[in-house]
């Protein structure tokens, strides 16, 4: 009986042919994949950004309803003052005693939403035309606050829409859609 053979120990592990040929066909398979998941990204990146949107529009009319009192959404780009170039900057959720969609006073912050990482764009069709703030009454109307909302991520491959309606009420629109109906 034979434990040990020189034999055996030569045909032990792998050949550094055999592993820079694993090697090449692993980098073939990660090259394949990469495109496929930077669109699956982008994809989940606009998705989160729109839902994200319409819970916060939604969060603010019923805490508007909640209070009795005026509760406004505005952009924002640094997290404490209203005013931003677009809603992909970020956005404001605060109380807002004197109605008047700016944050200040005896105004109380209640959220704050950062930038959106690898978002081209949050807006109208017209960014002049954009609504900068939404304030919801204690009713929890928004008087005049239809907006068009398109979410788009870099690369304008991939974009949702979100329809905000007369009375401030915000939906998000399955993917395609091209228009709020």
């Amino acid at each position: 009986m034979v434990f040990w053979s020189h034999t055996a120990a030569m045909h032990r592990g792998f050949s550094l042919m055999e592993l820079l040929v694993v090697l090449a066909v692993v980098g073939v398979l990660i090259s394949l994949a990469v495109p496929g998941l930077q669109a699956q990204v982008a994809r989940y990146r606009v998705h989160a950004a729109a839902q994200a949107f319409v819970k916060d529009m939604r969060w603010a009319r019923s805490e508007a309803i909640k209070r009795s009192s005026s509760v406004s959404l505005c952009m924002s780009s640094d997290g404490r003052l209203c005013g931003a170039q677009g809603w992909a900057t970020g956005w404001l959720v605060f109380t807002d005693e004197d109605g008047n969609g700016q944050l200040g006073g005896a105004d109380e912050l209640l959220r704050v939403q950062a930038s959106w990482v690898g978002l081209a764009g949050m807006g109208g069709a017209e960014p002049a035309n954009d609504r900068r703030f939404f304030v919801f009454q204690g009713q929890g109307v928004a008087r005049a606050a239809t907006q068009t909302m398109r979410v788009w991520a870099q690369g304008g491959m991939h974009e949702r829409l979100v329809c905000v309606s007369m009375q401030g009420r915000a939906a998000l629109r399955p993917a395609g859609d091209v228009a709020c109906d």
